[in-house]
């Protein structure tokens, strides 16, 4: 009866998730609290905050004692100058 049929179509009926296809090798399953995934997540922007930070200082610096060298005269600094600079494009 329905009980059969209910049986018979939970047997053939498309599994998805963890258990389904696709999902049934190379994959894990990871659990973290909400506490722990938000310090986790804090500690990344603050790492990756205080690594521009520390990538902005060089490069002006660096700029700084370029202008040094060049006498300190005046110059101005055009994005075109910034964005062509051998140096900054190898870091971006």
């Amino acid at each position: 009866g329905e009980e059969e049929q209910g049986a018979e179509e939970e047997e053939y009926a498309e599994v998805y998730g963890a258990n389904g296809r696709g999902c049934s090798s190379n994959y894990a399953t990871l659990l973290l609290d909400a506490g722990q995934y938000m310090g986790l997540m804090t500690e990344y922007e603050d790492t990756q905050f205080e690594m521009y930070c520390n990538y902005c200082e060089n490069y002006m610096q660096e700029a700084y004692e370029e202008w040094l060298q060049n006498g300190g005269q005046a110059r101005k600094l055009e994005f075109e100058d910034f964005k062509n600079d051998h140096e900054v494009q190898r870091i971006l």
